[in-house]
């Protein structure tokens, strides 16, 4: 169980389930949130003043989207002969 789990408690099916849906983003799904994770209002900050679940939502799409990216460079450097930079 990774210590970072946010539920230690939870079964290890639906563990494996939140790792599968995270590592499985569509591209055409972060394509689309594009727009909004641009948008210099949608920062959980601003948010949170508005309403605390609309801040817990953006503070999810935005860390899937750095999930997103992150696991791009990673599955990237771990190909043999990769030379990839990409600033994250």
């Amino acid at each position: 169980m990774p210590a970072d789990d946010p539920n230690p408690n939870a079964n290890p099916c639906a563990r494996a389930w939140r790792r599968r849906a995270q590592d499985n983003i569509a591209p055409e799904v972060i394509e689309a949130l594009q727009p909004l994770l641009q948008n210099p209002d949608f920062q959980p900050d601003k948010i949170k003043k508005v309403s605390q679940a609309a801040y817990g939502l953006c503070s999810w799409v935005r860390a899937m989207d750095t999930y997103n990216r992150v696991a791009k460079v990673s599955d990237a450097r771990a190909l043999p002969g990769s030379r990839l930079l990409v600033a994250v």
